[in-house]
């Protein structure tokens, strides 16, 4: 897995961020057609959240889980 530099799944991440005229975006793929991957672009100070908010994500998922 490249973890920077170009990815199987940069376009698709960079139409999805054109589409929505968003900031940022990240675009994970489980499974598809070029397998597993991810792609993320945007700036750096965006970048820069990401771990606490995929720990955020995480908990959240795990806290669903237990109440189903």
């Amino acid at each position: 897995m490249i973890l920077n530099g170009p990815g199987k799944y940069d376009e698709l991440c960079r139409e999805v961020q054109d589409r929505t005229n968003a900031r940022g975006a990240i675009v994970l793929i489980f499974d598809g057609d070029q397998g597993n991957g991810f792609s993320v672009r945007a700036e750096f100070e965006i970048i820069a959240t990401l771990p606490e908010i995929l720990e955020q994500m995480a908990t959240d998922i795990r806290k669903s889980r237990t109440q189903q």
